[in-house]
């Protein structure tokens, strides 16, 4: 089953033309594909959260010093 990832970003919701656009695209994607599957996701929504130095750290800390959690 072929899989497709939209990814939106514009805070202007239906007003954006991107969004416009990608509702079209997605349209004809699955009348070529219509056992596909769609994966939405908003970052105006659901924003990813900002980089910290705390999670900087973690990321780069070597295996040997990681704990269960």
């Amino acid at each position: 089953m072929p899989h497709l990832l939209v990814v939106e970003t514009s805070a202007r919701g239906d007003a954006s033309i991107s969004r416009q656009l990608t509702k079209r695209l997605v349209a004809n994607w699955l009348e070529v594909h219509p056992d596909g599957a769609v994966v939405r996701r908003d970052l105006a929504v659901d924003a990813l959260p900002h980089v910290t130095m705390p999670w900087l750290s973690a990321y780069f800390m070597p295996p040997q010093a990681h704990t269960r959690g």
